[in-house]
Formats: C-alpha cells, sequence, structure tokens
C-alpha cells in the first residue's frame, strides 16, 4: 500500500511541475505591464482576504485597491468578442 501511495505523489509531484512549467512558459509570453497586473492582482486580493479573515470588516481603501486592479485585468486582458466591437 505504501508503494502505491509513493507513486501516486510521485505521479501528483510530476504533474505539479509539468502545470508550473507551462505556467511559467505563458506568463513569459506576457508583456510587462500585464504581468505587473497579476501581480498587484494577487497581493491586493491577499490583503481583502486576510483582513476579512482577520476581522470580518473591509476598509474603503482595500475596496479602491479592488477596483482599480479589477479595472486594470480588464484593460490588460481584453476578451475575444471586445476586439470586435472596436
Amino acid at each position: 500500500m505504501a508503494d502505491n501511495d509513493n507513486a501516486v505523489a510521485a505521479e501528483w509531484h510530476e504533474k505539479r511541475r509539468q502545470y508550473k512549467e507551462t505556467c511559467l512558459k505563458n506568463m513569459s509570453g506576457l508583456n510587462a505591464d500585464q504581468l505587473k497586473t497579476i501581480e498587484d492582482a494577487v497581493r491586493v486580493l491577499n490583503g481583502v482576504l486576510q483582513s476579512i479573515h482577520d476581522c470580518q470588516d473591509l476598509w474603503m481603501s482595500e475596496i479602491r485597491e479592488m477596483d482599480n486592479v479589477y479595472w486594470r485585468l480588464q484593460n490588460n486582458f481584453p476578451k475575444a468578442e471586445e476586439l470586435d466591437e472596436e
């Protein structure tokens, strides 16, 4: 049974490594603004979720940051149907 568990764990780790490798490869195709937007979105969402977890509340400044990063995501990653609108 332990050998089977080790094989399953090894398979999972290999799939996870391949997934991360694919993600990094894909991210290398993003421009600097897109990368910065993703990094900021992760930072802002982490802060917002931490505030919710800690005090069950949000600060208006966190809502403003979340709104700003939302629109940066929208502007940096247009949907295919939006390209046809212009």
